[in-house]
Parts: structure tokens; sequence; C-alpha cells
């Protein structure tokens, strides 16, 4: 059983770690460059959200760090936020903790592999149509299907390193 959270700072639920895609547990482990959601209590002060096209180190006096690293934030909540593992991670394990205007987490450990594949999905948290379109860029749908041969693209998470790195 995981152990009870005491005392007011931010806590990292030990299990509350998932693929943002697909919603993939903590068990299946993170890739470099994949955006994980961790869920706990006491994360944030308050609800902020990345601007169009920026990933901020810190968003609502909040950083999360994996192994040490400053992590890119896309939302942070006082009850889950989602952020990017950092590309320049070389470890095979990431441990992963929350700073909460200068207030630390626990930190939560989940291993690392060369890619952690999911699928966005709608509605989200993995058990919904893929997030697909054509290449008109209208959506795949059960009512505007894909046809067979026609090429789509999917959105997904997780795939792993890429070259360039930024």
């Amino acid at each position: 059983a995981a152990p009870t959270p005491t005392g007011t700072g931010p806590y990292i639920t030990p299990n509350g770690v998932s693929n943002a895609a697909s919603s993939a547990p903590f068990t299946y482990g993170v890739s470099n460059g994949e955006l994980v959601t961790i869920y706990g209590s006491g994360l944030a002060p308050s609800n902020a959200f990345a601007g169009a096209g920026s990933f901020p180190l810190s968003l609502a006096g909040v950083q999360v760090f994996v192994n040490g690293t400053a992590a890119a934030l896309y939302y942070v909540t006082p009850g889950a936020i989602s952020f990017i593992v950092p590309f320049a991670n070389t470890a095979s394990i990431a441990a992963i903790q929350v700073v909460n205007n200068s207030v630390p987490s626990n930190t939560v450990t989940v291993a690392v592999y060369p890619s952690t594949p999911g699928v966005f999905t709608n509605p989200v948290g993995g058990l919904g149509y893929a997030v697909a379109g054509h290449l008109d860029y209208t959506a795949v749908t059960p009512s505007h299907p894909a046809l067979p041969g026609e090429t789509i693209f999917v959105y997904v998470d997780g795939l792993g390193s890429v070259t360039p790195t930024n």
C-alpha cells in the first residue's frame, strides 16, 4: 500500500505517473520527450496553463524536476501536472519531484525506456477513438472514417528521443 500523505506540502501519489496521451500507468515507464501527467495533492497553488507554443520551466511558482533537471511544463493544478520528460535525461530511472513555491514534494521514481508510445484519444484517457486526421486536416471520426489505403495522421506521445533534441 502507498503511504498516506502527511503534512501540508506537495505530494505526488506513488502510482500517480501516467502517459498523458493513453493514461498508461507508471508501471509502463516513461521516455525522454514524453508528455507525462502526475497526480497528487498540493502540487500547485492554482491552475495555470502554458501559453500557445511555450512550455516554461515554471508555472504559478511550480517546477518539476526529473533527476534534478527542470522539466518543461504544459499545465499545473493542485491535483495534477503535465510536463515533458527532458530529452537530456540519460538515466534509466526518472526521479520525479515537484517544487511548489520553494516547498519540495516527495520523490517518485519510474523506469525510463527508449519509447513508451501512447495515442491521444477522444474522449481523453486512452479508451476513446484515436485523435487522428485526414490529410485535409478534417478529423477521422466514426461518421467520417479513414478509407482503406488512405494516409492519415495520428497524435501520439512517448516515441522517445529525437534528433535534433530541440
